[in-house]
């Protein structure tokens, strides 16, 4: 975008998720998870109706019972079959999706277009929900250190 001087608009990851088509009729509500590791996941809830996508609750990054705590019934969840699969969710409408859909992406891109400014080129910059472990000064290694018997 910046070599050639067109706008660069930004789109969600889970904005791209919800918008994936599903056989629920219009409209509806969508939550979008994402495995964040660490016992949590990344989450938003959207509507969905003839028109597109909005956003009815920020991103978050928090377990994944939290955020069912806030949902009403009717909410259909759409994610990984691993995170859906970490709460009892028998009141809830999953969908499995391991991940973005073409038409999930170009949904969110249109969505993006209408309702957004293009972003500054100059000052874009990826949007992360928590800090790092190395911003929180958490030095844990993920295994234990590993001897070669052969060395």
């Amino acid at each position: 975008a910046f070599a050639r001087k067109c706008p660069l608009y930004a789109v969600d990851t889970l904005a791209a998720m919800a918008a994936t088509p599903l056989a629920s009729p219009l409209p509806r509500d969508v939550l979008a998870v994402l495995d964040a590791r660490r016992g949590e996941v990344y989450a938003a809830r959207f509507t969905i109706t003839a028109t597109g996508l909005q956003r009815t609750m920020p991103d978050r990054c928090t377990a994944l019972a939290t955020v069912l705590d806030a949902l009403p019934v009717r909410t259909e969840l759409v994610g990984p079959a691993s995170v859906l699969g970490q709460a009892t969710l028998a009141a809830y409408t999953t969908h499995a999706a391991p991940g973005i859909s073409g038409e999930g992406l170009w949904t969110a891109a249109a969505v993006a277009v209408r309702t957004s400014e293009p972003a500054d080129l100059d000052h874009q910059d990826a949007v992360y929900l928590r800090p790092s472990y190395a911003e929180q000064a958490v030095h844990k290694p993920k295994r234990a250190a590993f001897h070669s018997p052969y060395v």
